[in-house]
């Protein structure tokens, strides 16, 4: 009798990776298929703000979005045509706008200072629903909460 992991791309993601995909999944109301997500950050290897290796893990997370079915748009304001090009498989835009607009969850995955200066009240003017999931803690929670909208930390 062969075994057949449920989800075997939950196996090889580490904790924080799964964490960070049952806090989407949770403010997506238990699945993302079907689900516009914008996915912000996910080249940061360079970036000390972000920590050593973590643009792997967004990047990680954001394939497995895609498995679940979810469209997943993708914006790094560091990331260099190289590393566009080294992920074909996700969609990246030029702007954090044009990655959250119509989107039904905007999940940051890093802590760029962009996405720490961006205005809640015009983010939630962008996105087709106020759902952010904030990976990172990158942003300010009682800001993001107080422009009507649902907001979930890593670890909430």
């Amino acid at each position: 009798m062969t075994v057949t992991p449920i989800l075997p791309e939950i196996v090889e993601l580490p904790d924080a990776g799964r964490r960070t995909l049952e806090v989407i999944r949770r403010i997506a109301g238990g699945e993302v298929a079907g689900l516009r997500i914008a996915a912000i950050g996910a080249t940061a290897r360079r970036r000390p703000e972000c920590g050593q290796g973590r643009g792997c893990l967004s990047l990680a997370v954001m394939r497995a979005l895609m498995r679940e079915g979810a469209t997943v748009t993708a914006f790094d304001p560091e990331a260099d045509q190289d590393a566009v090009a080294a992920h074909p498989d996700i969609s990246f835009v030029d702007s954090l706008a044009r990655a959250i607009l119509d989107d039904r969850i905007f999940a940051v995955l890093c802590q760029w200072r962009e996405l720490r200066l961006a205005d809640p009240y015009i983010v939630g003017l962008l996105v087709a629903a106020r759902r952010v999931v904030d990976c990172r803690r990158a942003l300010d929670a009682e800001r993001y909460s107080a422009a009507r909208g649902e907001y979930l930390a890593l670890d909430d």
